[in-house]
């Protein structure tokens, strides 16, 4: 629609700007930072700590049925251990020094589930292939035999992201408990989990 006159052209600009410019006659909302789980070397020691010993029980089994020995299936074990858990603990807090965690009970929300889910997959897709490649050298390292590495590395490979999920979504609800909600604003939880008081 092509305006007809100086005047609707006029009209229309002065419309569009009454529309688009700001009321200060309205409240603004405040937009406020989300608290944050800062990092921290030693929470990322405790979670690589638990996650350990998850890693600990998969390696054990895998390792002492894939060396048919229970004691060699041990030394391997501490031997992956040791290196996974300087990998994971250097992974963990790389990533809460890059992208802190948000999901806390400061936030006033409730736990959100899918928000951690996402937030460990970024942080397993930087872990795997360090890890892996760790793992494996190790196995070959110990076993002499490719196949064993592949076959123990595999397997291995199979179970982590389940023993990496159910401690990091454990963690990260941790985390949310942990940071206590803001008294003035109480937190509408639909699970009945309410975090402690400080």
């Amino acid at each position: 629609m092509a305006f007809q006159s100086r005047t609707q052209c006029c009209r229309a600009a002065v419309f569009a700007l009454v529309a688009l410019w700001p009321c200060h006659g309205f409240a603004q909302p405040t937009v406020v930072a989300p608290s944050v789980a800062e990092a921290s070397v030693s929470h990322a020691a405790a979670k690589g700590l638990t996650f350990r010993i998850g890693s600990i029980l998969k390696h054990i089994l895998i390792f002492s049925v894939g060396t048919g020995s229970v004691t060699a299936g041990g030394a391997l074990t501490v031997i992956t251990a040791a290196s996974g858990y300087v990998v994971y603990t250097t992974n963990d807090y790389v990533w809460d020094w890059y992208s802190p965690n948000t999901n806390l009970a400061a936030n006033n929300a409730k736990f959100n589930t899918s928000q951690s889910l996402w937030r460990n997959t970024e942080k397993y897709f930087t872990l795997k292939p360090v890890e892996m490649a760790a793992t494996w050298s190790l196995i070959y390292a110990y076993t002499g035999s490719w196949a064993a590495a592949l076959a123990m590395g595999s397997a291995s490979a199979i179970a982590g992201p389940l023993v990496f999920y159910a401690n990091n979504v454990a963690w990260d609800w941790y985390d949310w408990y942990s940071h206590p909600a803001n008294p003035n604003s109480p937190i509408k939880s639909t699970h009945g989990l309410t975090p402690r008081a400080s």
